[in-house]
């Protein structure tokens, strides 16, 4: 989900709304009524079709992302990482009832140490790195910060705990930290056959690497760019600024 319509989500909740997705109109196809797919079936249908068995959430806040692909693959084992400890209780909260769902309250980095985290207002906007300029630019409701200590360990340093049964997802959506979250996993992501993480085409915050860094680092190890799952517009003037993008092994 990108940060904008995760905004607006959590806007609707705080103040006392909830959100009803609306079915969307079929698409126009040469089959019958009754076996048209929706848009969502169609966006998704290759995600399901691959057959991902285990999901690694890195970044979960609470949990918007994993409460999709668990629409999408219901069978899946789903590990999440959310290191903010109010952010972390809701998203246990908001998979109490899910038996194939363990939650890890730590960030994911190269080194196993204590660290400020900056927790802002708009808890997606969150990171270990300070903001920058641009993101104060673009996301004028996202920018009072308060610091908080959290721990950060490696992913390859608990993969013994993960049963990593194949084939795998990975997505990380981590504020600027992209780089340190794969120096710390390279074992893990190794195995895993796609990974989905958010990329920035400007630096939203300080010594954040942009998108042709984070391709070249991943294509490294084998992955290949291929597209976006969804991309996020700066509600200021529509510029794009961060896509989750697809690399695929």
């Amino acid at each position: 989900m990108s940060l904008f319509r995760k905004f607006v989500k959590n806007a609707f909740s705080a103040a006392g709304f909830s959100i009803t997705k609306i079915p969307k109109n079929k698409i126009s196809h040469s089959v019958t009524p009754e076996n048209k797919p929706t848009v969502d079936d169609l966006q998704f249908k290759w995600i399901r079709d691959t057959g991902f068995k285990t999901v690694i959430d890195i970044g979960a806040n609470i949990g918007q992302f994993a409460l999709r692909i668990r629409d999408i693959l219901p069978d899946a084992l789903i590990y999440s990482f959310e290191p903010l400890p109010q952010v972390y209780d809701q998203l246990l909260h908001n998979f109490r009832s899910d038996p194939l769902f363990k939650g890890y309250n730590f960030a994911l980095g190269t080194s196993v140490e204590e660290s400020i985290i900056y927790l802002n207002e708009y808890s997606p906007s969150s990171s270990i790195l300070k903001m920058g300029n641009e993101h104060k630019a673009h996301f004028d409701y996202a920018i009072k910060e308060t610091p908080v200590t959290i721990k950060i360990t490696r992913l390859d340093d608990i993969f013994s705990d993960l049963d990593l049964e194949g084939p795998i997802l990975i997505k990380i959506d981590v504020q600027g930290f992209e780089n340190q979250v794969i120096d710390g996993g390279l074992e893990v992501l190794n195995k895993c056959k796609m990974i989905i993480i958010e990329v920035s085409f400007k630096q939203l915050y300080q010594d954040q690497p942009v998108f042709d860094e984070i391709y070249q680092k991943l294509k490294s190890i084998g992955f290949e760019y291929s597209g976006n799952y969804e991309q996020l517009l700066s509600p200021k003037d529509g510029e794009i600024l961060q896509a989750d993008a697809i690399f695929i092994k």
